[in-house]
């Protein structure tokens, strides 16, 4: 008559669930780029109030995340040096962004890469 219906069991879903990839760790910077891409894209499609105010929205919820060296290293990295306002706007964000990590040491001859422990990140 019916067919026989499989049941699954929910300890599987969970498994699946769990076994799929984490989620991403977005930082303030990524949330910023992200929100300038927007904003040129509203731009290019004359005005799209959609756009704008989905970047208002998330620049309000990661308004108390944002410290001046990110702001800073924000400034930097989107700004061209032959913009005339760079210098003035990085001296009002604080002036000091984010220190660079110094590049990895080459491990010694003999000595194999895989047993070398990564620096630390800021």
């Amino acid at each position: 008559m019916g067919a026989d219906v499989e049941m699954k069991d929910e300890g599987d879903v969970a498994k699946k669930k769990q076994e799929t990839d984490p989620p991403v760790v977005l930082d303030v910077l990524d949330v910023f780029f992200e929100n300038v891409t927007l904003l040129e894209k509203s731009v290019a499609a004359k005005g799209e109030p959609r756009f704008a105010a989905k970047v208002l929205r998330q620049t309000m919820a990661w308004r108390k995340s944002l410290t001046p060296a990110k702001l800073v290293d924000f400034l930097e990295f989107a700004l061209d040096d032959t913009n005339p306002s760079k210098a003035g706007l990085v001296a009002l964000a604080g002036g000091v962004g984010t220190p660079i990590a110094p590049p990895p040491t080459p491990p010694a001859e003999g000595e194999d890469a895989k047993d070398t422990p990564a620096p630390p990140t800021p």
